[in-house]
């Protein structure tokens, strides 16, 4: 068995394990030519970055990690994506996926990477095995639905709500003259004001908009949105219709998603209403919205849809993931009992948090002490101060739904 980086003569090989685990790239059908364009567009991604284990002279298992930098209360850190784990249907029960995942979080861990994570169905066997290597669920995905007459009333009623501009909008479509426009809405509008998002190039920008390729692996013709002036305040919606992607082949071509949006509060409401109505003009029958959480209220009639993905983390390399907290706070940080609990040593007491109740804190998805009272968090000492003193630097606007609204 050997464990290597992808090199270009393997990505047909690569599609053939990936068609072979999952049942939507089967069906997409997708190649070596499909993957080749995506290393080509995704800046997140690489060949140094996609593992393969070989074996009898074949590629046998694969893994491939999105090296991104994510937005947490310690500041922009480099976050190590586990995407893609999959192995030949040959040569499963082999531990061959076990194997790499272990050489992976060594390998990230000599990286320096603080934290190392993915995303997997609530659940699933694939979830339940991440549990066992140490993962936390840190949040979920909600989404809402909207069909036909919801797609009519919610753009009405979401009229009424937003403030009226003084401004008729300007509408453009977006095309790759917008990539610093863009890039400046993502960044003042999103990537500054919620915690668990991500850094994003004008590479990976001229990728979404060229090839619709907006999550990783997931391919479309190219980018549908709008950008919007309102007297010289800039907004965009940012959305994916099934039927102008590869995916209509697997899933229904009259459904949509609305990927992200980009305004202030004030013209939020006109621009989700802008582009419901635009979707609907567009024959789409079904559209998916996963609004922040700030930003639930405004379709929290509709339908909802809990698909089930969990974000799960934990900490890749302890001891960087424990200078950043302590350079954050000025403070001793002590990791105790065989990596069960990061303690925080203030003048009037220690502040003990276990690590999934710290990376959820970090990561900006839930309060700082609504773990208090069932042992993830312990405080010794004055906890009022304690707490308070903790609690001084956090600013909570978070990205992903907080994990105890389900559980």
């Amino acid at each position: 068995m050997r464990i290597r980086t992808v090199e270009p003569g393997d990505l047909g090989e690569i599609a053939e394990v990936l068609r072979g685990s999952f049942r939507i790239y089967n069906c997409m059908d997708i190649d070596g030519d499909y993957l080749e364009k995506l290393f080509r567009t995704d800046d997140t991604v690489s060949l140094d970055s996609t593992f393969v284990v070989e074996e009898d002279g074949r590629i046998v298992s694969i893994t491939m990690i999105v090296e991104r930098e994510i937005r947490t209360v310690l500041g922009w850190i480099p976050f190590a994506g586990i995407a893609n784990v999959a192995t030949h249907p040959k040569y499963r029960g082999r531990g061959y996926a076990s194997k790499l995942l272990s050489y992976i979080e060594d390998y990230y861990k000599d990286k320096g990477y603080p934290i190392i994570g993915l995303l997997a169905g609530y659940g699933e066997p694939a979830h339940r095995i991440y549990r066992r290597r140490g993962f936390y669920d840190i949040s979920y995905y909600r989404e809402r639905i909207l069909v036909l007459e919801d797609i009519v009333n919610t753009a009405s009623m979401l009229k009424k709500r937003g403030e009226t501009s003084s401004h008729e909008p300007v509408i453009v479509p977006i095309t790759s003259a917008s990539i610093d426009t863009l890039s400046k809405l993502y960044n003042d509008d999103i990537a500054s004001r919620y915690y668990g998002v991500f850094k994003r190039s004008s590479r990976r920008w001229k990728g979404i908009l060229e090839t619709g390729q907006y999550a990783t692996w997931f391919l479309g013709n190219h980018g549908v949105g709008w950008l919007y002036d309102y007297g010289g305040r800039k907004a965009y919606s940012l959305v994916y219709p099934i039927k102008e992607s590869i995916l209509s082949r697997c899933r229904d071509p009259s459904a949509a998603y609305i990927l992200e949006i980009a305004a202030d509060n004030r013209h939020y409401p006109l621009v989700l209403a802008d582009t419901l109505e635009k979707l609907y003009n567009m024959g789409i029958k079904t559209i998916y919205y996963r609004p922040p959480p700030d930003k639930e209220h405004l379709v929290e009639k509709n339908r909802l849809v809990i698909p089930d993905e969990t974000l799960m983390a934990k900490p890749c390399n302890q001891e960087r993931f424990r200078s950043l907290i302590e350079e954050k706070y000025n403070k001793k940080v002590v990791i105790e009992k065989h990596d069960t609990y990061y303690a925080i040593q203030y003048r009037f007491g220690t502040i003990k948090f276990t690590p999934d109740s710290l990376l959820r804190i970090m990561l900006g998805v839930t309060g700082a002490f609504e773990e208090y009272f069932n042992g993830k968090i312990r405080v010794q000492g004055n906890y009022r101060i304690l707490l308070e003193e903790f609690s001084s630097v956090l600013s909570y606007r978070p990205h992903y739904i907080v994990l105890t609204d389900k559980w």
